[in-house]
């Protein structure tokens, strides 16, 4: 009886220090990483997004990480003249070097659209679709076997009737300044420059959703990293020597910091201008690659034997 009292119930008992690491590993996984990526997002959706858009649900920027296709409906575009069109020009080279698809649909004359394309830069390129009117009828079923390839599909649009593609897409984007109340709503994200510079908050977007994703593999790398390194310290000295070298405020402390101050500062880190020219993610890519466990392999092993 003494015995098991002092294994189950005293500070240094085997199950004790064993059952109190578990623990706290769970909670630090479990608890402090929602709580540190759910402040970061919305740091960055007010740090990059201020005075471009209105981020209507949270995660819709981090989603932007990976669209691989953007729809546009021409509406938005309105009238376009020479100067207008260069800059729209390095915004879709842009888009192109983001590895973003671009689909410009409308419902006016084939011939409207192919001016507008010209006029762009999209018609050239080959992987660039066009849509007419009497194709839009099919756009949903057609984004749905885009969402069944791995694709993950953006939709700007500014009319009433498009509400149901605005909901059904990924992401719904819309124009404040030429949309009506129906359409802000039904939208996950409002543009608030109604200029032809809309294209420049879309890749924005990409851009402040690329950096939070990117941040968020480094915390997680980071966290898992503290925890399992103290997990298996206080397993490996508890079950060979008896007592652990941590006790129960050092590793509440541990998490604290890691967690919290660690965690902001990571999150927080400004993107890099190669993260936009990266190819988006697919959605079945894990947050943590085989190349980032062999990092964190690495990382543990340092730590242990240290």
């Amino acid at each position: 009886m003494d015995t098991n009292k002092k294994i189950f119930l005293t500070p240094n008992g085997k199950f004790n220090t064993l059952s109190t690491s578990i623990l706290k590993f769970l909670f630090g996984v479990t608890e402090g990483i929602p709580f540190v990526v759910t402040l970061a997002t919305g740091y960055w959706n007010k740090k990059m997004l201020f005075g471009k858009a209105t981020v209507q649900e949270p995660l819709a920027c981090l989603t932007m990480n990976s669209v691989t296709t953007v729809c546009i409906d021409k509406s938005g575009w309105r009238s376009i003249n020479s100067e207008a069109a260069d800059s729209t020009k390095r915004e879709i080279e842009a888009w192109i070097n983001a590895g973003v698809n671009i689909i410009l649909v409308s419902e006016d004359d084939v011939s409207i659209l192919e001016d507008i394309a010209c006029k762009c830069g999209l018609l050239p390129n080959a992987d660039k679709l066009k849509l007419e009117a009497k194709d839009f009828q099919n756009y949903i079923n057609d984004k749905q076997m885009d969402e069944k390839k791995g694709h993950t599909v953006a939709m700007v649009g500014i009319k009433t009737n498009m509400i149901p593609a605005l909901k059904e897409a990924d992401v719904g984007i819309t124009i404040q300044t030429f949309s009506t109340e129906m359409v802000r709503q039904s939208s996950d994200i409002i543009i608030v420059d109604g200029n032809l510079s809309f294209l420049d908050s879309l890749v924005t977007l990409v851009r402040c959703g690329r950096c939070i994703y990117d941040n968020i593999r480094k915390y997680m790398q980071l966290e898992l990293t503290m925890n399992i390194s103290g997990l298996l310290i206080t397993s490996i000295t508890t079950m060979f020597c008896g007592d652990s070298p941590i006790t129960t405020i050092q590793l509440v402390w541990a998490n604290f910091v890691v967690t919290l101050l660690g965690g902001l500062g990571l999150l927080t880190e400004t993107p890099s201008k190669e993260l936009i020219e990266k190819p988006p993610l697919r959605k079945t890519e894990p947050l943590i690659n085989m190349a980032r466990w062999r990092k964190l392999s690495s990382k543990l092993c340092i730590n242990l034997a240290s």
